[in-house]
């Protein structure tokens, strides 16, 4: 996702439990002020991951921020609390 640096400023990919499927990936990205997440845009952004790392890999969903909570090494932080929604 970060392959896309004129939509997305940062992102982090977490795995979200799901009835059927076991876990998925959610997507939390914050986009650059300029883009708006839309369908069209999360789109793209889940065939880029599908075409670089096939589909199991592709975001489930997405889920934009403002800012992602973040080390003091600016990685984000590995135990934020992501409500599924």
């Amino acid at each position: 996702l970060r392959s896309r640096p004129d939509v997305v400023a940062n992102a982090a990919v977490v795995g979200v439990p799901h009835a059927i499927l076991g876990t998925v990936p959610y997507a939390v990205i914050v986009p650059r002020p300029e883009t708006l997440l839309t369908r069209s845009v999360q789109e793209q952004l889940r065939a880029d991951v599908r075409s670089r790392l096939g589909a199991v890999s592709a975001p489930h969903c997405f889920l934009s921020l403002s800012e992602l909570p973040e080390t003091c090494e600016r990685s984000p932080l590995s135990n934020a609390n992501f409500a599924s929604p």
